[in-house]
């Protein structure tokens, strides 16, 4: 500024993808004026003449950091794509701003040279479908000179895999591109960002064509290299070995069926409940395990969810009564859905069970290999069919007829540290998730493992049958760990529980070293298929097990580590032991070819660079204790719900009197507490507390959110009414299969939905789609966590707070499995016991009869035939014990609607205070 007295910034704020004139495409996008009166803040700024002056001229040096976000709005994202050729499919932010970049850049003419560009962005356009355009069709025309990777570079607050790219607008002018390509990250996290190692190599490496340190490689590559996607910036000879591995090897496309999802479910919290509550959540007997990315593992897949399966054997829709039943109160939410246009579904005439969509094929075919989306390593695991695969967790179909040993060579493959090399070149990194700053380890970026660059994946025309076999051994091996669980192990009697807690990690660690030690032979045979190595370094015998920190890779790097020449946290993160040499407990044979594999790693350049941690299965996961903590609450929790499967309420000293009788009770307490166990009854009541909710809407919700409730009443009453008009003109959804090929039928079935449609037009109106809720709407978290958006039931157990008996302030319980006639049969037992039994007061009994006036509705509906006992319906039955009570009581309709449990009540004047306090 003082060399510059008269600089001055130029300052206005707006949406530069939208304000301004375009120099280089004529597309002008939506203007202010049609956008939606909720968008118009993004098109109308302070100062538009300000703001279009700068965006209406171009400049000699644009630089900057443009927003990496997918958009959203769709308004917004078809304004970006009339305006940007490069937005495609599901572009980031990114592409159009490089696009606009450049735009606002001098083009060259007979006064002036061209301008220059320069950014850092997202590198997600260099390994993902969006970015093709980009890649192929636009960057081609300009003069790309610099690419460098900063992915590995240490950037405070930052976490999203970035690369700089140098640039002018004008036809490219030579054939070479400088790039500076990535080997690794920092070692840790320095003390002064701009002094970190690999941001000082950069700066210092960059106008040197030819160097290399530890942390980065500047080459001229072949501008062609840069105009095909996707990119692939790995230094140290990486994109060479890729080009090895690919050798003349077929793609994965040609020797698979399908590669992509499962099912699409559109709304799995509606579909889905975890699969130890299942009696608690009433759910549907047809259904089958989901499979998650996060569950998928080391050989292994798990699965916490299970999901109604509203389908036949052949994958068509038949929707059983229990399932329409269970999915009744989502109704109008789930019609609401979008098909693939802008139809939804029940304007399609799709039925609200359904999934948003299910491939047939790939879910007749029994056999599969199933994958996660979103992972920092490759993990690959066979399925033997009966699942559900949803979007994280894709999979890959095989022809049909191809045996288990076909699938378990492709697995071997798929699973090996050279198809993890290969992957992380192809493969979008997405930063670190939740280890943040932490660590800047590339074995800690986790990649998108997407089917499109899966297909491209290339396989020897030969897997050989080794691998084939030691990938069947340690898909056995995973199973077998199972058994050896620490749920498995609590499942023993109180007697043997000691003693199989004892062997039980033993036995766990035996067959995980087990596993490591056949992935390592696994990888290094896999070396020689891919030409990696000239000959096969594995052992011909019973390989001995191998521990966490005694592979060669790790050996080799803990003694790097030990001679000061790096830093690493791989052992501490994985909760190793670093080791120099070779363990003596080895057989010698064994212990001479891990000798002779560390000789490759230090010689060999394709092995030095595939024998890194990133690409090396980390066979990370919680310490059994951890393991076994929570496999204890779980394991009490069950015991907890099987005690109280009975038709009446109980508090949690009474529940916790009877598990005292249980010896297994209360040795698994004493495990899950770490000690002798000091009070059964607090310990109960914690689990109770942490897997119950209220059963009064009001104790579950906050006062603000009770409007969101009454939304969804007012729902269920017109999807009741809709019912009633189709029982009356004898609708079903659809007209039964058995009758679609009778036109007659077909005619009449026609008529009659048409009459109704016009009755149900009439009387019920439209049918509003009720509000979602939000974590702040719960008056606790575990509440928002058990019910979630869409205030779905997965407790065990509902409460009723305020009905405490005398002398025992213990939260009151009933089992979530109870249906609506059986909880409101034991709420009216309590109440009646606390009148009659304790003499309560009108103001202390009024929460259970917020309780029952909420299942009314309820009874009336699914329950309201005559009972052969009573001679009654007991939706009418028990609608005419609650009025008659109100009477008795002189509580209006208004005090039950208005209650709030103590806490709120006792802020608010009148009768309700008093009743709050008193409860």
């Amino acid at each position: 500024f003082q060399t510059f007295p008269k600089f001055k910034f130029n300052l206005a704020c707006g949406d530069s993808l939208l304000h301004g004139r375009r120099f280089e495409w004529q597309g002008q996008g939506i203007q202010g004026g049609l956008l939606d009166e909720e968008k118009k803040h993004v098109y109308e700024v302070e100062d538009p003449e300000k703001l279009n002056n700068i965006l209406g001229q171009r400049y000699h040096v644009v630089v900057g950091n443009p927003p990496y976000i997918t958009v959203k709005d769709k308004a917004l994202n078809q304004a970006y794509r009339d305006k940007y050729p490069t937005c495609h499919r599901k572009y980031s932010l990114g592409a159009p701003f490089t696009e606009r970049f450049f735009d606002l850049t001098l083009c060259p003419d007979g006064n002036q040279p061209a301008g220059f560009m320069g950014m850092i962005t997202a590198n997600s356009f260099m390994k993902r479908e969006f970015g093709k355009k980009l890649i192929e069709e636009y960057l081609p025309r300009k003069d790309l000179t610099h690419v460098i990777d900063t992915s590995r570079a240490y950037i405070p607050g930052h976490g999203t895999p970035t690369v700089i790219l140098f640039a002018r607008n004008q036809l490219p002018k030579t054939d070479v591109v400088r790039s500076v390509m990535g080997i690794r990250g920092e070692p840790g996290v320095p003390d002064n960002a701009a002094l970190g190692k690999v941001w000082l190599s950069i700066v210092d490496l960059l106008p040197k064509a030819g160097s290399e340190n530890d942390y980065v490689t500047v080459v001229d590559c072949e501008r062609h290299y840069f105009a095909s996607h996707p990119w692939s910036v790995g230094g140290g000879g990486a994109n060479d070995l890729k080009a090895l591995i690919e050798g003349d090897h077929i793609p994965l496309s040609e020797r698979v069926m399908v590669i992509g999802f499962g099912a699409i479910l559109g709304e799995d919290e509606a579909f889905g409940a975890p699969t130890r509550k299942l009696s608690a959540c009433r759910f549907p007997q047809r259904k089958r395990p989901l499979v998650e990315g996060d569950l998928v593992r080391d050989w292994m897949l798990d699965s916490g969810t299970t999901v109604l399966f509203p389908y036949n054997n052949d994958i068509a829709l038949e929707v059983d009564s229990e399932q329409k039943q269970y999915l009744w109160p989502l109704r109008a939410q789930l019609w609401a859905r979008n098909t693939f246009g802008k139809l939804t579904y029940r304007d399609a005439g799709r039925h609200y069970a359904e999934y948003h969509q299910i491939p047939v094929e790939r879910n007749k075919q029994p056999l599969s290999i199933g994958f996660a989306f979103v992972s920092t390593h490759n993990h690959f695991v066979l399925d033997r069919g009966g699942k559900v695969f949803n979007r994280s967790a894709p999979v890959i179909k095989l022809p049909n007829g191809e045996a288990e040993s076909e699938h378990f060579a492709l697995l071997g493959l798929l699973n090996s540290s050279t198809g993890m090399f290969w992957m992380r070149q192809v493969f979008h990194g997405k930063g670190q998730g939740g280890v943040g700053q932490e660590s800047r380890a590339e074995w800690e970026e986790f990649r998108e493992f997407t089917g499109t660059g899966l297909k491209r994946f290339p396989v020897p025309d030969d897997a050989s049958k080794t691998v084939e076999n030691l990938s069947a051994h340690l898909d056995t091996l995973g199973r077998q760990l199972v058994a050896c669980s620490p749920e498995a192990c609590l499942k023993v009697s109180a007697d043997s529980l000691s003693g199989r807690l004892n062997d039980g990690p033993v036995e766990e660690s035996s067959i995980w070293a087990k596993m490591i030690a056949l992935q390592e032979e696994l990888d290094w045979h896999i070396y020689s298929l891919y030409g990696l190595v000239d000959e096969v370094l594995c052992y011909e015998g019973e390989v001995p097990e191998v521990r966490l920190g005694e592979r060669a890779f790790e050996i080799h790097l803990a003694r790097r580590i030990a001679a000061g020449e790096l830093e690493s946290t791989w052992f501490e993160r994985h909760g190793s032991t670093p080791t120099t040499e070779t363990p003596q407990h080895w057989p010698k044979e064994y212990r001479v070819l891990v000798e002779r594999r560390l000789q490759a790693i230090e010689q060999n350049q394709w092995i030095t660079l595939v024998e890194q941690p990133e690409y090396k299965r980390r066979w990370n996961r919680d310490s059994w204790e951890d393991r076994l903590h929570s496999a204890a609450r779980e394991w009490l929790l069950d015991r907890c719900e099987r005690t109280c499967q009975s038709a009446e309420l109980q508090t949690c000293a009474q529940l916790a009197d009877r598990l005292r009788r249980d010896a297994e009770v209360l040795r698994v307490a004493e495990v899950y507490c770490g000690s002798d166990l000091a009070d059964l009854q607090a310990l109960v009541s914690e689990l109770i507390e942490g897997d119950s909710v209220p059963q009064m809407t009001a104790a579950r919700l906050k006062v603000e959110a009770m409007p969101k409730f009454r939304a969804w009443q007012e729902t269920w009453e017109k999807q009741r009414l809709e019912d009633a008009i189709d029982t009356h003109h004898g609708v079903a959804h659809s007209l039964p299969d058995s009758d679609a090929e009778d036109p007659e039928k077909q005619s009449a079935w026609k008529l009659a939905k048409a009459r109704a449609e016009l009755d149900k037009q009439e009387q019920v109106g439209e049918i509003a789609v009720p509000p979602q809720y939000k974590p702040v709407d719960f008056r606790k978290p575990s509440y928002w966590s058990l019910r979630g958006k869409l205030d779905v039931p997965k407790e065990r157990f509902f409460s009723l707070p305020g009905g405490e008996k005398g002398g025992d302030s213990t939260l009151v319980i009933g089992w979530a499995g109870l249906n609506h006639l059986q909880r409101a049969q034991a709420i009216a037992a309590w109440y009646l016991d606390r009148k009659e039994g304790e003499g309560w007061e009108a103001e202390r009994l009024l929460p259970m009869l917020v309780a029952l006036d909420e299942l009314i509705p309820w009874l009336k509906q699914w329950h309201n035939e005559v009972d052969p006992e009573f001679g009654e319906r007991m939706g009418d039955y028990y609608e005419g014990f609650l009025l008659e009570e109100l009477r008795n009581l002189e509580i209006t309709r208004a005090d039950l609607l208005s209650w709030q449990p103590a806490a709120v009540a006792g802020k608010r004047g009148g009768r309700k205070k008093k009743v709050a306090e008193q409860n």
